[in-house]
């Protein structure tokens, strides 16, 4: 009879590993990141594989990132990229979005130049684009929507968000090349159908709306951008009212006010057709 015959795991891969879940459990509320911290460390210690020294260092940035320590997530981030720069696209979204989440631009375009400095994508220049757009860098977000567009020609998101972009500049007649591009790409595609509408209509977004709006209406206009940005799409009134736990009469209420201000349009009836007839510059911060 046979003996069994079990996997037999190195310390270095047993500490990623615990590491990893205790992550996990942290974000679902019942860990410790100062375990995961622990373990991770005591990887760099031990004799890793060059797989587990970056994905160690890797975590550690994140880690970093998410309690504060900004410059130590960048040094780690850069080991990690130095060590693997083949996997910089990964390594480089991963940090990148800790600090978006955290609306911390600055430091996530600097996490997106570090990652172009070693492999040229076209997902790194969108992703820098929209944190430069963020900042009002719109020129600069410009620029970077082009080359994400150059390398992915048959990407509709990089064609709608540079046509984004020229929008709002005023740039009306190039972004409505983008948004039809978009289109010609994924014709189901709602957010490029909706901008597209904003151009015939001869919207200017940037610098161009006076209408002041309420905190509250500021928060549902916001969540709109968010929303729309994340799922490619509008939201439905459904979802508005998930999000903000009122009544569906409230939400109905507050999108015919939106609408009738200018801030909003709209096809009644039609699910899913609100988009935003301003700027997400002048948008406040979703909450």
């Amino acid at each position: 009879m046979g003996k069994s015959r079990r996997q037999r795991y190195s310390e270095e891969t047993y500490l990623l590993h615990s590491a990893i879940a205790e992550i996990y459990a942290a974000n679902a509320g019942f860990g410790d990141v100062k375990n995961a911290e622990s373990r991770l460390l005591g990887v760099l210690k031990l004799k890793p594989n060059q797989e587990e020294l970056v994905e160690a260092y890797n975590l550690l940035a994140q880690i970093y990132a998410q309690t504060g320590r900004r410059e130590e997530a960048i040094k780690s981030f850069e080991i990690a990229l130095a060590t693997a720069p083949d996997v910089a696209v990964s390594l480089t979204t991963s940090l990148a979005e800790m600090f978006e989440k955290q609306k911390d631009w600055e430091k996530a375009i600097e996490v997106y130049n570090l990652g172009l400095a070693h492999c040229r994508h076209a997902s790194l220049h969108n992703g820098l684009a929209y944190c430069l757009g963020k900042t009002g860098r719109l020129s600069e977000a410009e620029n970077n929507e082009r080359q994400a567009t150059e390398l992915a020609p048959g990407d509709a998101t990089y064609a709608n968000d540079l046509g984004y972009v020229l929008l709002e500049q005023g740039k009306l007649e190039q972004a409505k090349e983008y948004f039809e591009r978009a289109l010609q790409i994924d014709p189901a595609y709602e957010l490029a159908q909706n901008n597209l509408a904003l151009c015939s209509k001869g919207v200017l977004v940037q610098g161009k709306m006076k209408t002041k709006y309420t905190p509250r209406q500021g928060q549902y206009l916001a969540f709109i951008y968010s929303y729309s940005k994340m799922h490619r799409c509008a939201p439905a009134e459904a979802d508005i009212e998930q999000y903000f736990r009122v009544a569906y009469s409230s939400v109905h209420q507050m999108i015919i006010t939106l609408e009738k201000r200018g801030l909003i349009s709209r096809t009644p009836g039609k699910a899913r057709s609100i988009h935003l007839l301003i700027s997400s510059e002048e948008l406040p911060e979703l909450k």
